[in-house]
């Protein structure tokens, strides 16, 4: 778990330094570094589930503790990495104009 979760940590930590004036023309390095601390925390998180099917289960406290704000993080990040990919992408997207239907 932590090797994982550090690694998330750090490429959510480099993000933020990803909005300084000298990165702004780099839009696709913030996108990156939201995947892979999503990747990262993907498999932090299945290290919890790991443990959890070889301990038999998690009480309600080990939910609330940490099972649950592992996956809201996890979440965010998988959110915020594709809206980020959107918005390095969609702006170099080309538009395909159809032919006019007459009828």
């Amino acid at each position: 778990l932590a090797p994982y979760y550090a690694a998330a940590s750090l490429f959510q930590a480099i993000w933020c330094l990803c909005f300084r004036p000298w990165a702004l023309n780099y839009q696709w390095l913030p996108a990156s570094l939201l995947t892979l601390g999503a990747i990262n925390l993907f498999f932090a998180q299945k290290s919890v589930s790991d443990a959890v099917f070889r301990s038999g289960g998690i009480t309600l406290w080990g939910q609330i503790v940490c099972w649950v704000p592992m996956s809201l993080h996890f979440g965010w990040l998988v959110a915020a990495s594709a809206l980020s990919w959107n918005g390095y992408l969609a702006p170099k997207s080309q538009t395909i104009e159809a032919p006019a239907f007459e009828g």
